[in-house]
């Protein structure tokens, strides 16, 4: 028992060191150093220098001191990571809410437009194709396929939201609903648990991905303030994050949102038996489906 307790303190113990201690004392390093040696001289590896051997001569034959100071700035640096944290959880909410109000509402307009000239472009290219022949029609498939490529960057269905996550997500329950006449956000606490092991572990691994993506955007956020306000560097390095974030985020999403599509398509007849339901064509149609979500929102 002592054993397996020591094992679990020292996995918390990681967790919280890479999680919220190690990236908050990165983040208060580059501070020191954009408050110590400012935009004119960034490089100022001389100036650097100076001030650790002031702060060293500060500190030197007081221990109570160094240790204060060290203790007072891991808990800073902790601090500012679990705030990092909780802000990453808002930026997830933000990037897969549907959004209605300004400026959302300009995202939305910005990325529909973009998607119906790409659609349309795909549906001429594609009635074009149905009657080419030789070079013409091979010409004619790799614009079909060029298109459909433009198209599907923006969204893979008509947007509805004000990010390509957003819509990613809710074309994942459209389909599902489409396809099985299931409400995924009605029915998937119920399959969770039907899940096997691994599907569940491949789903909390890519939700973790994403949540590790939404907080890397908020550093990035916070580098891109300090970079502004006193040291340039800390801005490339803010803006390298973001744009990192976000690529993260999306392949998280599209793995999640595959996953997801793909344990309703393996396992929802598992659940539907579960459910006391008979399934004659072995699999969930559109009225079960209806069925099941009725019966789930437990509806008079």
């Amino acid at each position: 028992m002592n054993s397996f307790l020591a094992e679990l303190g020292k996995k918390v113990a990681d967790r919280w060191w890479s999680l919220f201690a190690f990236p908050g004392l990165l983040f208060l390093v580059v501070l020191a150093l954009g408050r110590e040696l400012g935009h004119g001289q960034a490089w100022d590896t001389r100036l650097l220098s100076a001030a650790i051997d002031r702060e060293i001569r500060h500190y030197s034959g007081n221990r109570v001191s160094v240790v204060l100071v060290a203790v007072v700035f891991v808990a800073a640096a902790a601090c500012i990571g679990m705030l990092v944290h909780w802000a990453g959880s808002v930026v997830e909410e933000c990037w897969l809410t549907a959004w209605r109000s300004w400026p959302a509402s300009r995202l939305i307009s910005a990325r529909r437009n973009n998607w119906e000239s790409a659609h349309r472009a795909y549906k001429a290219a594609e009635r074009e194709r149905r009657t080419a022949q030789g070079d013409r029609r091979l010409e004619l498939d790799r614009s079909v396929d060029r298109y459909a490529a433009k198209r599907n960057r923006v969204s893979l269905i008509e947007p509805e939201h004000a990010t390509w996550m957003g819509d990613r997500m809710y074309g994942c329950a459209l389909r599902v609903r489409n396809q099985y006449g299931l409400e995924l956000g009605m029915v998937w606490a119920r399959l969770w648990i039907t899940l096997p092991d691994a599907v569940r572990t491949d789903v909390r691994t890519a939700r973790t991905h994403y949540a590790a993506a939404c907080a890397l955007t908020v550093w990035g956020v916070l580098y891109t303030v300090v970079g502004a306000a006193y040291w340039y560097p800390a801005a490339v390095v803010g803006c390298c994050a973001c744009a990192l974030a976000w690529w993260r985020a999306r392949r998280a999403v599209g793995t999640l949102a595959d996953l997801v599509e793909a344990a309703v398509d393996v396992h929802s007849a598992q659940l539907a038996t579960s459910l006391g339901f008979e399934l004659p064509d072995l699999w969930v149609t559109p009225g079960i489906g209806a069925a099941m979500s009725e019966r789930i929102r437990k509806a008079n």
